[in-house]
This record gives structure tokens, sequence and C-alpha cells, in this order.
């Protein structure tokens, strides 16, 4: 992935909440919300789309995405494959971050730079986000801008 002189990188990350989280939750963001929210905003994405689980993710979807996102490059990464703090400044420098219910995720918004674009579940553990004051004009499908 290349980098800009501020040091964000051209690329989309996407933070998908299990593991532990799949016994506990209140909500789950589904598979199929986070890839309706990026066809929804295609036209934003650069062309690295990296996805990050603390979880395998499931095989179908795995396999669709490659098909669906022809013209991008997608990576999974999955489980430990890195570490914490690698995702979260990977996260933090991306162009575009996607965050899952998830406070690691979330947090990796609120440090990010100001030209990073913030894309995060309207229902977070079981609660609408109403402590943001989501403006509904912004709100696409399970996803609002955070700005």
């Amino acid at each position: 992935n290349s980098q800009d002189a501020e040091g964000m990188i051209d690329c989309c990350a996407v933070h998908i909440r299990r593991g532990d989280y799949v016994q506990v939750s209140s909500h789950l963001v589904s598979l199929e919300s986070y890839t309706n929210l990026l066809k929804r905003i295609r036209r934003l994405l650069p062309t690295d789309i990296v996805f990050f689980s603390d979880s395998e993710l499931d095989e179908t979807f795995k396999e669709a995405l490659p098909f669906e996102f022809a013209d991008k490059k997608i990576t999974f990464c999955e489980g430990n494959e890195y570490r914490d703090i690698e995702v979260h400044e990977f996260m933090r420098r991306s162009q575009v971050l996607i965050t899952g219910n998830s406070t690691f995720s979330v947090t990796a918004g609120l440090l990010a730079s100001k030209e990073t674009l913030i894309f995060s579940p309207t229902v977070f553990y079981g609660m609408t986000n109403d402590f943001l004051r989501v403006n509904p004009f912004l709100t696409i499908g399970e996803f609002f801008l955070f700005a």
C-alpha cells in the first residue's frame, strides 16, 4: 500500500468484530451489511480493501468479495496474524475506515486524520448511537459517516 506525505495509507480498512464477542454480543453487524456499505460507497474506495477480524471469517463471504469487487485488491487479516497495535495503527492511517461495533476500531477512528472517511455502525452494543447525535442524512444502511 502506498502512503502520502502525512502518513495516510491508500486503502480502506474494515474491522469485523467477532471472536469472543459472539458469546456476549447484543448486536452483531452482519457480513451482508458490510458488503452493502462497500457497494454503496464503491466510488469512494481506494484500490486496496483490507479486512481485519479477530477470528476467521465465513468462507462464502471471503469467496464472494473478489467477484463483487473485481476492480479492488481484497486482503483478509484474521485471528492473531498481526499484533493489535499494528492493526490499530493501520486502521488509524487508512483513507477509509469502516469500524465494527467495537471500541478497538472506533478509537482508531477517533485518532485518525481529519481527512479519513470513517463509517461506524448505527447500532453499537445493542443500542443506537444517540449519544453521537447521528445525522440521518449521513446514514448509509446500518452505518453512518462519522464526522
